[in-house]
């Protein structure tokens, strides 16, 4: 057996060995960073909708079971897993609901400077400034909550949801006197959403 004819089989035995290895161990997934940026971007603005219009399953249906929401005010932090989020809301739907029915109750959540960074193909995390504006029959809109919110996302099964949220609250002004007696004897506005109350 020759020389040259050795080393050419050595080269095929490696060559091979080669192919059979780069097939089985493969890198991470790739990716379209602006595409699911974008999907994100599309999840937030329904998640928004949803705390708006106090509709529950745009809510939950943005968050993994495994959600955890942390609020940050005066250094002191209110902790709230999913299933007390989810109780939470239950219990103050009728209340919400009522109030957006009679006295015309509307809440405005402005997300902004949003940024989102998808880390991976199946994670994310992302920030905003915020504020909620309230305004019902004879209160004019008031600002009743400001920050930032950070959150982190995952992908599952195609498609993405918040895990965690954190917000921290900035200190707000007193707000505007309420003129409305009606509104008064009724506290002026429903309650904060879970997602604000601490």
């Amino acid at each position: 057996m020759s020389k040259n004819w050795r080393r050419a089989t050595l080269i095929a035995v490696l060559a091979t060995f080669a192919m059979l290895l780069s097939s089985c161990v493969q890198g991470p997934p790739s990716f379209n960073e602006a595409q699911e940026r974008a999907a994100i971007t599309s999840m937030l603005q329904q998640f928004e909708k949803g705390i708006e219009d106090y509709d529950m399953d745009k809510m939950l249906g943005s968050l993994t079971q495994a959600f955890s929401l942390v609020l940050e005010e005066g250094g002191k932090t209110f902790p709230k897993n999913y299933s007390t989020l989810r109780g939470e809301l239950e219990s103050d739907r009728d209340n919400q609901l009522y109030w957006r029915q009679q006295y015309q109750y509307a809440l405005d959540l402005r997300l902004d400077r949003l940024t989102v960074k998808v880390t991976s193909a199946n994670s994310a995390e992302g920030s905003a400034l915020f504020s909620v504006v309230e305004k019902a029959s004879g209160i004019a809109p008031i600002t009743t909550d400001s920050g930032a919110i950070r959150w982190q996302f995952a992908k599952l099964n195609g498609s993405w949801k918040i895990t965690t949220m954190n917000t921290h609250f900035a200190t707000l002004p007193v707000p505007q006197k309420v003129h409305s007696q009606e509104v008064q004897s009724r506290q002026g506005l429903p309650g904060k959403n879970p997602f604000f109350g601490r």
